[in-house]
């Protein structure tokens, strides 16, 4: 087997066993305990921000994507003088 070979074959194994590992640590921590109830309001704070920041970010992609989307869809329809 030639290293292109190898290399074909090596990649998509490696993410396979990189998705394998990814669903393990998730089911491990998901069985582990929250911590108390201190720790769980925390954890709840911290969501609720993220989530927060999350959609601000999500709508500004969105403009910015909507705006590119013109742009460009204004760019290839327009003629160019060469």
């Amino acid at each position: 087997m030639d290293i292109t070979n190898l290399m074909l074959y090596s990649a998509p194994l490696a993410g396979i066993i990189g998705l394998i590992f990814a669903v393990y640590l998730v089911l491990y921590i998901m069985k582990l305990d929250a911590g108390s109830e201190k720790m769980k309001q925390i954890a709840a704070a911290i969501q609720e921000g993220a989530m927060a920041y999350l959609n601000r970010q999500y709508k500004t992609v969105a403009v910015i994507a909507v705006i590119l989307t013109i742009v460009i869809a204004y760019a290839i329809n327009t003629p160019t003088a060469l």
